[in-house]
């Protein structure tokens, strides 16, 4: 998700999001919403389950940001490579709803 650089400012697993932003991954299990807001810059706000540790913020002044009292944490840059802000909010939702099938599934077949 960031145009000029080596190093991405996201990185989506099916387990977790990374940024090297934030001091830790943030887990999908974790996101209990999420919204992709774009104009000048496009954002990523992850709303985050009440029992979710938050992340910080590895620098003062940074791209991403953590509400601790909202418990949101946002992401923000210029765009995502290749993808026009409607794809990179179906990614996102893709990849959350896989996230909610595995633990669905893996809580289907322990109850059996």
């Amino acid at each position: 998700m960031h145009r000029r650089g080596r190093t991405p400012l996201l990185v989506l697993t099916p387990d977790v999001l990374r940024s090297p932003l934030l001091d830790s991954a943030v887990a999908w299990q974790d996101v209990a919403d999420f919204q992709v807001t774009h104009g000048r810059r496009l954002t990523l706000t992850l709303a985050l389950t009440p029992d979710a540790t938050l992340p910080r913020t590895k620098r003062l002044f940074s791209q991403a940001g953590v509400s601790r009292r909202r418990r949101h944490v946002s992401v923000r840059s210029l765009g995502a490579r290749g993808l026009k802000p409607d794809a990179f909010a179906a990614l996102v939702g893709r990849y959350l709803a896989a996230s909610r099938a595995r633990v669905h599934l893996s809580a289907a077949h322990t109850g059996n």
